[in-house]
């Protein structure tokens, strides 16, 4: 079983949502302990704004993607692991 615990809040430490979601995460993996949990911090990791070198090369417009395109495509791929 796997888990996204996803994060956002600019506020760290002091962030409310961020001590209900680990706390929530805590206590799935004390009732899933074999489970695999990824964590996301959007707020430090954040993915840029969506713009055509995100799209390019995906709707098929071009058989190879320019550099842009293939930076924002390595960006915004899920880890294998998911």
């Amino acid at each position: 079983m796997k888990l996204l615990h996803i994060d956002s809040s600019i506020l760290g430490t002091s962030s409310v949502s961020r001590q209900l979601s680990a706390e929530t995460v805590a206590e799935f993996r004390e009732s899933h302990p074999d489970a695999t949990v990824e964590y996301l911090d959007l707020a430090i990791d954040t993915p840029n704004h969506f713009t055509a070198d995100a799209l390019g090369s995906k709707i098929g417009v071009q058989a190879q993607p320019t550099e842009a395109q293939a930076r924002e495509n390595a960006r915004t791929q899920c880890p294998k692991s998911w």
